[in-house]
């Protein structure tokens, strides 16, 4: 995935081990967990992943997400993509054939 319009990095650690980080690792600052919408914008089609869980530093801005809802929304892409390759949405569809007239 890549990062060039959004500030997505993957979950800091605690020093305890915890699930939930305790401070951004760009600041210092303190995080809030929040729900976001993931958006990756690749080969002309937009990819969209609602309601992720994230950390949002009160400070600096940047957004953490967990590895696992990372690599899940890089996942969904990656079925799309072998889909579309499978079954193309621009396929050439066969024209109806023309019906003679008859003569009255």
């Amino acid at each position: 995935m890549t990062k060039e319009n959004k500030n997505y990095h993957g979950l800091p650690q605690n020093e305890n081990n915890n699930e939930e980080p305790l401070t951004c690792e760009a600041c210092g600052g303190s995080l809030k967990k929040e729900k976001i919408n993931l958006e990756e914008f690749e080969g002309g089609k937009l990819y969209h992943m609602e309601n992720i869980p994230a950390y949002i530093c009160l400070n600096c801005g940047e957004t953490w997400i967990p590895e696992e809802s990372i690599h899940e929304f890089e996942k969904m892409i990656e079925i799309v993509k072998l889909r579309r390759k499978k079954h193309p949405f621009n396929a050439a569809k066969p024209k109806p054939k023309k019906r003679k007239k008859s003569a009255l």
